[in-house]
């Protein structure tokens, strides 16, 4: 069923269908509120029970001074009828809540409105004088209040959020309900917008007409928004309740316009705003819902802020006064432009939020639509208002449109996209910039170092299976990226902090990103690669050729020539070591050392005690580590021989969290290291220590001096003690 109707009415059909009844609905408006008999006044009514004044007259060439008060209207000779401040009011509703007195402000409308239809009226001024008035069959355009056309808006972008909220998410449960909410806006606004801004009268019944039509757009833009927080953003209420309500919202309508209800008018404004009553408890059950959801939470926030702003409003300015017996009837137009900020907020929160799961393609086809509705709209202006031929209208219409409104739609677009946070393709290369240069990451963090600036998520994991292409996953939740070469990929998760969901847009981002740093890493791995191919060279020429005239040199020397060409072999395998080898394991770099030192210290007279920790963990050494780290040790025994003459050495090894402690103490001749001269071999072992990023403490006493240092090791697990 869903799949049909998707096929008959595609959005752009929807739009175009709810456009096109916009403009009917202008032009119905229009029609009504200037085809109506008009004679120059505008009247402002100071009491109900009082004359009105007249604030301004259409015709300079009569004798009437504005401030003067207007008494009576009557036919040339025929008996007056007197007018008052209550034949003005804007929203009868109000000042005749009951049934007859509503009845019979109708009564005194038709009887205004047969006045001015005839020639000419004569007008009873408040000092006696009776001035004749030529009327018009039609009301200027140009006449019609502001309030006329803020009511008019508000009416026809209410319709429009909601009839392209469904058009785009007609299979979620609220967006039926927000249709029928901006429905109901359309009808309620744009009747007052008739019927408020008249000159004097309307036909009983066109005005009756208009008023029934005024609560019935009232009741059903209640009773959408009712339903829209029964079902958004989730569904707390069974599917019976909603159809029950829509039931008891038309039985209150059709006894309206039957004149059944109890208390009247009253009736109808105290069911509005036992309508709002439902609304915040079932707001205040839906925020609830939504707590450990941050992005559902934002969504909650920004329409439940929208909400109350508009409708609060137009419930403090115009329902309670109304209940409270005030006539609040002159804020009505002013309240419906406060009421227009929920569908404001509802726009604003696609953008930001992504409410109802909009995409910014929302905007494009409404923007589409609207600039359509806009060139329509000029030329029906161009034609009715200056008379202007239909080419000459289309062409100016056309101009205006280029030239004005689709540039500042483009750069209201540009403006908001940057404000929310929003990044472009022409973006990438700054971003890329900003990540290569401000600090020297490694290959394996390009990728996610990158994606988290681009994208500002909430949270970031590794893939163990990298994905063949960039994916959005969990309906817009996340983003899947493909890992570059050996690195892994990473699932990237609410963007902007969670502030709304992942685009279409958002995958061409990434590729792009990705596509410059694979071509990056892949650099860099050539260059590692012509590096490491240079290295392993050299070592084999410093082993091949180096190597075996030391060992020619062994054989030939003595005893004490042979300690020294022993302990210049152990360096130059060290050092061909760090140059190609692959890591090294821990308990194998230690079995090295421990092997050298024994012989060494053997040599030297001095007994060795060698110390490791059961919990020294599996992890391997970077040649770089293992060269640093066994340099140290071997210029703090070398040092130690050769100055202090030991009997005992002691080296241990230990680990605490992911730091390696190497000690190594003796009791060889000491003094305080204060005292000490810094040779090149101290100084050798505290820039090793500062190659490492490890810690250097010396500690000489009287029989005993020692040497700790502290490692830490980023590969190392932590240790099980």
């Amino acid at each position: 069923m869903n799949a049909s109707l998707d096929r008959l009415l595609p959005p752009s059909r929807v739009l175009w269908t709810a456009a096109l009844f916009s403009i009917l609905v202008i032009a119905l408006c229009l029609s009504l509120a200037t085809r109506q008999p008009w004679f120059g006044l505008r009247l402002a009514p100071e009491m109900p029970d009082a004359a009105p004044r007249i604030e301004a007259l259409n015709d300079r060439g009569i004798d009437i001074t504005p401030g003067e008060h207007l008494q009576a209207l009557s036919l040339p000779g025929a008996e007056a009828l007197p007018l008052y401040g209550s034949d003005l009011t804007q929203e009868p509703d109000v000042p005749f809540a009951d049934y007859a007195s509503f009845n019979r402000f109708l009564e005194r409308q038709e009887r205004f409105a047969a006045l001015l239809r005839a020639p000419s009226v004569e007008l009873h001024l408040q000092d006696g004088r009776r001035i004749s008035m030529q009327t018009q069959d039609h009301r200027p355009i140009t006449t019609l209040p502001f309030t006329f056309w803020l009511q008019l808006s508000c009416a026809i972008g209410s319709w429009m959020v909601g009839a392209a909220i469904w058009a785009f998410r007609r299979q979620q449960p609220a967006a039926g309900a927000l249709a029928l909410s901006g429905f109901g806006t359309l009808l309620m606004a744009a009747t007052a917008a008739i019927y408020s801004t008249r000159e004097l009268a309307l036909p009983a019944e066109l005005f009756r007409l208009l008023s029934s039509i005024n609560h019935l757009g009232a009741l059903g833009c209640c009773a959408g928004f009712v339903l829209v927080l029964c079902r958004y953003p989730d569904v707390i209420t069974p599917r019976y309740l909603g159809r029950s309500l829509l039931a008891a919202f038309a039985l209150i309508w059709l006894a309206d316009v039957m004149q059944v209800l109890p208390y009247g008018n009253r009736m109808v404004t105290g069911s509005i705003i036992a309508g709002y009553v439902a609304d915040s408890v079932l707001a205040a059950i839906q925020w609830r819902r939504t707590r450990g959801d941050p992005l559902r939470r934002a969504a909650m926030q920004w329409f439940l802020m929208s909400w109350l702003v508009g409708s609060g409003a137009f419930l403090l300015l115009v329902l309670i006064p109304a209940m409270a017996g005030f006539d609040s009837s002159r804020m009505q137009a002013y309240a419906f432009g406060l009421l227009m900020l929920v569908s404001l907020g509802l726009a604003l929160g696609i953008a930001r939020y992504r409410l109802f799961d909009l995409e910014t393609w929302w905007f494009r086809a409404v923007g589409s639509v609207l600039g359509g509705f806009f060139v329509i709209g000029f030329d029906l202006i161009f034609v009715w208002l200056l008379h202007l031929e239909a080419p000459t209208a289309l062409a100016l219409s056309l101009a205006i449109s280029g030239w004005i409104y689709f540039p500042t739609r483009q750069w209201l677009t540009t403006m908001l996209l940057r404000s929310i946070g929003v990044r472009q393709i022409r973006d990438v290369p700054t971003l890329l910039r900003e990540v290569i240069a401000d600090s020297p990451l490694e290959a394996e963090a390009l990728l996610p170092e990158s994606m988290r600036r681009l994208f500002e998520p909430l949270q970031m994991t590794p893939l163990d299976q990298s994905p063949e292409q960039i994916r959005i996953i969990d309906d817009g939740v996340a983003l899947e990226v493909p890992g570059i070469g050996r690195w892994p990929g990473w699932t990237v998760r609410w963007p902007d902090n969670g502030h709304r969901l992942f685009r279409r847009e958002d995958i061409q981002q990434a590729d792009a990103v990705r596509l410059v740093l694979e071509r990056l890493i892949a650099y860099q791995d050539a260059v590692e690669q012509g590096v490491e191919q240079e290295r392993t060279r050299v070592a084999a020429d410093l082993h091949d050729d180096v190597g075996a005239r030391l060992l020619t040199l062994l054989h030939r020397s003595d005893s004490e020539s042979a300690l020294a060409i022993r302990e210049v072999l152990s360096s130059l395998r060290m050092v061909v070591y760090a140059l190609g080898a692959k890591p090294q394991p821990l308990n194998e770099a230690l079995a090295d050392w421990r092997s050298e030192l024994h012989d060494r210290c053997e040599a030297a007279g001095a007994r060795v005690e060698w110390i490791e920790s059961m919990q020294l963990p599996d992890f391997s050494f970077d040649p770089q580590q293992q060269l640093n780290l066994a340099r140290v040790l071997r210029e703090a025994v070398s040092n130690a021989l050769r100055h202090a003459r030991p009997t005992r050495l002691r080296v241990s090894f230990d680990i605490t969290g992911t730091v390696l402690i190497l000690g190594v103490e003796h009791d060889g001749a000491a003094t305080t290291p204060m005292y000490w001269t810094e040779g090149n071999g101290l100084r050798g072992m505290r820039s090793r220590a500062r190659r490492l990023g490890a810690e250097l403490r010396l500690r000489g006493e009287s029989d005993r001096v020692s040497l700790t240092l502290s490692v830490p090791i980023r590969n190392a697990p932590p240790s099980k003690g």
